[in-house]
């Protein structure tokens, strides 16, 4: 008879996925916004894009409309090449966000979540989210309605106040420089200035990385 490797299946996307679910769901009704009458209407799994589909999407209403307030990509964490792993994600992310015309959108892997918009200075944060400690019906309502505040206000103390990486250095080294050359490229191939040169990627990359590094004391 086959064993099942419970550790092991934890570890797997589609685990990840369900379990940010779930709690998502569970932080729905608590999850409002008074100064821009926003809240939380519905969270969706697997929502069609194309022909491929977004993990999760948060449904929202702010002034009584309604409006997606965050696409989430989840992902098994990358045991080697963390910046690659996490660059090719949020851009998956960021192709969907802007399908789904969502200002917002993160990358989870059971571990950390990154939040970004799809405007400068893109990264707004990085937050410990471990499954089964961190991550619970309060801090997705935190998060949640930390990014309705950043979305009124372009800053939000409720977003400041949650848990950050139990490792910054490795999130300054490994991951931030490979996502922010992601997204200078990106940003350089879509504002018309020609060929884009690996010097202007690199440059415009070093400048993500510092503001980013400043923005959240890593």
């Amino acid at each position: 008879m086959q064993q099942v490797d419970i550790e092991k299946v934890k570890k797997r996307e589609s685990y990840i996925a369900s379990e940010f679910y779930r709690v998502a769901k569970g932080a729905l009704k608590r999850s409002n916004f008074a100064e821009t009458r926003s809240s939380l209407e519905e969270i969706l799994p697997e929502v069609p894009v194309g022909d491929k589909k977004a993990d999760i999407v948060i449904v929202g209403k702010q002034y009584d409309r309604r409006a997606i307030l965050l696409v989430v990509e989840c992902k098994q964490r990358a045991l080697t090449a963390f910046g690659r792993s996490y660059a090719t994600a949020i851009q998956q992310a960021w192709k969907y966000a802007e399908n789904l015309d969502s200002r917002f959108f993160a990358v989870y892997d059971g571990w950390l979540i990154f939040i970004l918009q799809r405007y400068s200075p893109y990264l707004i944060g990085v937050y410990n989210a471990e499954l089964e400690k961190e991550l619970t019906d309060s801090m997705a309502s935190e998060l949640f309605v930390g990014l309705m505040e950043y979305a009124y206000r372009s800053k939000s103390d409720t977003l400041s106040s949650l848990p950050r990486p139990r490792d910054p250095e490795l999130v300054k080294r490994k991951m931030l420089p490979s996502i922010a050359r992601s997204i200078a490229r990106y940003e350089l191939q879509h504002v018309g200035v020609g060929e884009v040169d690996e010097k202007s990627v690199e440059n415009k990359a070093r400048q993500l990385t510092e503001q980013w590094t400043k923005n959240m004391s890593l």
